[in-house]
């Protein structure tokens, strides 16, 4: 809606400018426009602007669109995780010896820390297919720390897994430090099925070093 007002005068008699009043956009615009274009491009000024089909839109300046980019990506990651889950079962699955050597690691670094915690001496002592971890006390008759028995723990290790070669007892004292044997020790454990074998060795630091290839008896 627009109202126009022409010639107002004022109380004096002089002649006012003429203005106009446009309430809407329409009001302003669709005169002049009537003036100089057509219909159809008034409309398409006004309230028609050009679109683009979303076939082209969504396609990229190299001739795929972005659904189909969307769906190779997807495609590739559900292949991807499949081919990863089959190299874990594959080698990522420790055989009953890595798992034997990890679990023998785990006893001689808690061994190691009860000896400290409790300032005394604890031995694991190795046989065939098990594994002792003893508390010692200290003998003044002796001088010597010895097993009284009163507090072993029987670790078995899992069939075909075995010790094999030499299998010195190991010893910490109450410092962390091993005492017995008096040089770097190394645990031997194979396994009789597949002949695979891992090796565990402990310093007279007291560190307990990874697990690594062993030796086949």
């Amino acid at each position: 809606m627009t109202r126009s007002f022409e010639n107002v005068r004022s109380k004096n008699g002089t002649v006012a400018n003429s203005y106009t009043v446009a309430h809407n956009f329409r009001d302003i615009f669709l005169p002049t426009l009537a003036a100089s274009a057509t219909g159809s491009e008034i409309a398409r000024t006004v309230g028609e602007m050009p679109r683009r089909p979303f076939k082209e839109a969504t396609r990229s300046s190299d001739g795929f669109s972005l659904i189909e980019v969307l769906v190779a990506v997807i495609m590739i990651g559900i292949v991807g995780g499949f081919g990863v889950s089959r190299l874990r079962v594959a080698y990522g699955r420790p055989t009953a010896v890595q798992r034997g050597a990890l679990e023998l690691v785990g006893n001689l670094r808690v061994a190691r820390m009860l000896a400290i915690s409790h300032d005394s001496h604890y031995r694991v002592v190795p046989s065939t297919s098990s594994y002792q971890i003893q508390r010692l006390t200290f003998d003044s008759g002796t001088n010597s720390w010895i097993n009284a028995g009163t507090d072993v723990r029987t670790v078995p290790l899992t069939s075909p897994v075995i010790f094999s070669g030499a299998t010195p007892s190991i010893e910490f004292d109450s410092r962390g430090l091993m005492v017995q044997p008096t040089a770097t020790a190394t645990l031997n454990l194979q396994d009789t099925a597949v002949q695979n074998a891992r090796q565990v060795q402990i310093r007279l630091s007291g560190q307990i070093v990874p697990p690594s290839a062993g030796t086949l008896y």
